[in-house]
């Protein structure tokens, strides 16, 4: 059994590359298993999805300033993806 002191957090942030397209956060080979959190440290709010492209509007909306985490007991399988209108935003992006 795997206790928090045994996880390691693998480290995903990044800032937005090119505002208003869709980037990769975590490949389907990268997928937590354990845990993920998402956290919009920006002045500009984003959206991520799971297992396709984000797209603004669509998928879940994180607040500029917002940290997200799955509801207790879910786990989201596949790539991860983010979406912000505006260039060179930051994000930290944490998965287990």
């Amino acid at each position: 059994m795997l206790t928090p002191a045994h996880i390691i957090l693998n480290n995903k942030s990044g800032t937005i590359t090119t505002g208003g397209t869709s980037q990769v956060v975590w490949t389907a080979q990268d997928q937590p298993r354990y845990y993920c959190l998402f956290q919009n440290v920006s002045d500009t709010d984003m959206t991520i999805e799971f297992k396709k492209p984000a797209v603004a509007g669509t998928g879940i909306l994180i607040k500029a300033g917002v940290s997200w985490e799955p509801p207790a007991g879910i786990m989201f399988e596949g790539p991860m993806s983010v979406i912000c209108a505006t260039t060179g935003k930051a994000f930290v992006a944490k998965i287990a």
